[in-house]
C-alpha cells in the first residue's frame, strides 16, 4: 500500500468515528475540549517533486523534472472547531512560507522555487483523553517562480498552482487554552507558466509541528 493510499484509509477511519456517538474510548465524556476559534503558528519541513515547462532567460521555454529535496516551512493558521462529544469538526485557513524548495541541479538550466502555499481545509477529529487525532481534506494555492530575484525583461517568471490537499495530524491539549501537535499534509497541485504549452505538475508535501491558542 502506498503512503497516499494509507492516508486515505486512515482519514476514512477517523471520519467513520463520527458514527460512534458522543462518548470517548473509555466510556465517558472526553477530557479535553477543543471547541471554539483557534490560531497558531508552526514550523517544519517540506518536499516537492514533479515536472514543469517553464521560461528560460535566453528565451522560450524548456521542460525538466523538479526535485529539490527538502526545505524549511514556516506557517500561521486560524480556524474554528465545533466539538460534539468526542468528535471535532473544523474549518482551517493556513498560510505557509517555503524556504529552500528550489531546484538548481545540473539537469535544470534555470533555478525554480516553490515559494508559498495557502491551504483551506476541513478537519474531522476524534478526542480521547487530552489527545485529538484528525484527518484533513481541502484545496491549496501555491506560487512557483523561475530565477527568484532576476528580471525576465517583461516576461512572466511566475506560475500559480492549485490542487487538492489531504493529510493526518495529532494535537495535545496542554490546558484549556494551549495545544501542540504535528501535521502531515500532501498536495497534488498544478498550473501553467504563461509561455508554456504544457502544465506544471507538482507533489508538495509538508510535515510541521504546531502550537495553537484557543479562545
Amino acid at each position: 500500500m502506498t503512503y497516499k493510499a494509507a492516508l486515505a484509509v486512515a482519514i476514512a477511519s477517523i471520519a467513520g468515528m463520527a458514527s460512534a456517538g458522543d462518548r470517548n474510548a473509555f466510556g465517558g465524556p472526553p477530557t479535553a475540549s477543543f471547541d471554539g476559534v483557534y490560531l497558531g503558528a508552526s514550523f517544519g519541513w517540506g518536499t516537492a517533486d514533479g515536472t514543469s515547462e517553464y521560461p528560460v532567460l535566453s528565451g522560450g521555454t524548456t521542460t525538466s523534472s523538479f526535485d529539490p529535496g527538502s526545505g524549511r516551512v514556516y506557517s500561521a493558521f486560524v480556524g474554528y472547531n465545533y466539538q460534539r462529544g468526542s468528535i471535532v469538526y473544523s474549518a482551517e485557513l493556513r498560510y505557509m512560507d517555503l524556504t529552500g524548495l528550489n531546484d538548481s541541479g545540473m539537469s535544470a538550466p534555470e533555478v525554480r522555487e516553490v515559494t508559498n502555499t495557502t491551504d483551506l481545509r476541513g478537519r474531522v477529529g476524534y478526542v480521547t483523553g487530552d489527545w485529538m487525532f484528525y484527518g484533513t481534506l481541502g484545496w491549496s494555492w501555491s506560487s512557483m517562480r523561475v530565477h527568484p530575484g532576476l528580471q525576465f525583461g517583461g516576461r512572466s517568471n511566475t506560475a500559480d498552482l492549485d490542487g487538492v490537499n489531504y493529510g493526518l495530524g495529532a494535537e495535545y491539549s496542554i490546558n484549556d487554552r494551549w495545544s501542540a501537535g504535528a501535521d502531515l499534509t500532501l498536495r497534488d497541485i498544478d498550473g501553467q507558466f504563461s509561455e508554456a504549452s504544457t502544465p506544471t505538475d507538482i507533489d508538495l508535501n509538508t510535515l510541521t509541528f504546531r502550537v495553537g491558542y484557543r479562545f
